[in-house]
This record gives C-alpha cells, structure tokens and sequence, in this order.
C-alpha cells in the first residue's frame, strides 16, 4: 500500500513540474474598446466587418459606424473587411480608434520609425498591473509610415519637434492613479498659407491623455512650413505618442 502511495506522489509531482514548463507569467491588459468608421467625408460606414486577429472576436459596424469589443487585449490588432480591402490596426493599449477609409495620402510622423524609440511620455505607475498564467506567446508589432512629396517641415527637423512634445506633456495625474497607458494619436492640417487646422484624435487612451498632446501641439504650430507640390498645398500630418507607466 505504502509503495503504491508512493508511486502516486512521484507522479503528481512530475506532472506539476511539467505544467510549470508549458506556461510562463505574463502582464495581460484588458480593456473595453470603442470603435467607428467614416468616409472621407465624415460619413459613418454601417454593416461593415469588424474582427480580432488574436481572439477571434467578430462585429459588425452599426447605423452610426460604430462597433465595440469588451475585454480586449491591449496588444489585439483590429481589422475592418471594406470591399475587397482590409484595414487593420493595432489596439497598443488604446480605447478608441477612429478608421477613415480613403486613399493613403496622409503623412504618418512616427519618430520610432526612424530609429527613435526613446520618445514616450513615462511616470511611475501607481499599482502593480494584474497577472496571470497564459501561454508562452511572443509577438512584435511594428510601426507604419506613409510618406508625401515635399513633405511639411519642422524647424530643426522632426527630432526636434518630437523632443519639444517629450518635454513638455505632462502625464496627466487622472491617467497615473487609473493605472493607464497606452499610444495616442493625433491628425492635423498644416495649412498651405502657415497655421494649423483641423486637429483630430484619432487613438485615445482616455483620462486627459489625448488632450494634453494637443495642449502642447498647438505651441509649436509657428514652427512649421507647409508642404508644396509646385505650389504650398494643405496637408495632413498624423503623429503618435505612447503614454507608458514604469514600474
């Protein structure tokens, strides 16, 4: 009897250890997420097909454009079937996204795409994020650009302009003590004549976040020389800024 015993004890005990080897401890983020879609002209686009790439979760958009995922993860990627095309984003800890569908034309500013990565807003998080066990998964999500001819500049360079942002937004206080981060993005029109126009939020991750990125944008539109095709000509510039808690 005693040996039978102990013959079960070993057992439990190797298959303990190697569930241990199958999973690993992960930081996992869910969040509710809110979506819409519009034509160039700001019109909602209804009945549109709305997937997870991950989770495998599906929706359609409703009269209005809009559509919503609940307990989302923050590095899920959204695709909208549109025709024969696919649009896509990734959620980068995210609430809202804000799909346009036209022709890609605007001009995508993301200084991680030329090798920046150290430029994001920090503080010290305020309470340790929730773990759990899942499975081993590792995933790299790249960033995107689009170009335009004769591009808008900044004075300095775009290095610059992105220096002046980390310097000045301040982490609002609101975010911190929610335990929030994540990547905001924003879209505006350098005017052909100087100036600015038209700013948009395009990504939020609520909390003030998006606000005090356009607070601090709007003290550098002086610095800026609109694009030219021949002639000045507006143009639309998109940019990004991750919001990130330190532990």
């Amino acid at each position: 009897m005693k040996r039978i015993l102990l013959i079960c004890i070993l057992y439990l005990l190797s298959t303990t250890v190697s569930a241990q080897k199958d999973s690993i401890e992960v930081i996992v983020d869910t969040l509710t997420f809110n979506g819409i879609v519009v034509d160039e002209s700001e019109n909602p686009l209804k009945n549109l097909r709305v997937k997870t790439l991950y989770s495998k979760k599906e929706t359609v958009t409703d009269d209005g454009g809009n559509f919503i995922f609940r307990s989302l993860n923050a590095n899920e990627r959204i695709m909208i079937t549109v025709g024969d095309r696919i649009l896509w984003e990734n959620v980068k800890g995210s609430r809202f996204i804000k799909f346009k569908v036209k022709a890609p034309t605007d001009f995508n500013l993301n200084m991680q795409s030329y090798g920046f990565r150290e430029y994001e807003i920090n503080a010290k998080r305020a309470f340790p994020k929730t773990r759990k066990i899942i499975e081993n998964d590792s995933v790299v999500y790249p960033f995107d650009f689009e170009g335009h001819f004769n591009q808008p500049s900044y004075a300095g360079g775009l290095e610059k302009f992105y220096k002046y942002l980390i310097q000045n937004i301040i982490y609002p206080e609101k975010a911190i003590k929610n335990n929030v981060e994540g990547l905001v993005k924003i879209s505006f029109v350098i005017k052909k004549n100087g100036g600015f126009g038209d700013i948009e939020i395009i990504r939020d991750i609520g909390f003030g976040c998006a606000e005090e990125v356009i607070r601090v944008l709007k003290m550098t539109e002086k610095k800026w020389n609109p694009a030219n095709d021949m002639t000045s000509i507006d143009q639309r510039i998109i940019f990004e800024i991750p919001f990130k808690l330190k532990d």
